[in-house]
Formats: C-alpha cells, sequence, structure tokens
C-alpha cells in the first residue's frame, strides 16, 4: 500500500507499507481529525 502524506506548502510525502499498516495509519489518522475538531476540547490555545 502507498500512503501519501500531505504536509502542506507544496511538501507531499509518498511511503510504502504493509496494507496492514496503512489501514492503521487511516485509522489513526481519521481518530486524530475527529479529536482535532472536537468541540468540547478545550480549544482556547489552539492556533
Amino acid at each position: 500500500m502507498i500512503i501519501k502524506i500531505d504536509f502542506g506548502d507544496d511538501f507531499i510525502q509518498f511511503i510504502s507499507c504493509s496494507t496492514k499498516v496503512g489501514r492503521k495509519i487511516n485509522c489513526i489518522e481519521k481518530d486524530f481529525l475527529k479529536w482535532i475538531f472536537d468541540e468540547e476540547n478545550n480549544t482556547k490555545y489552539w492556533l
């Protein structure tokens, strides 16, 4: 599985890994995005 990681500002990294690892990375990314955009978290000091 090839995974694309976009860091913004035209910096994109591609990594190759097993499908099992790729699925775990995708799950971690989804959980992280849910956590970041959860309004119940204290975001007062976040940029």
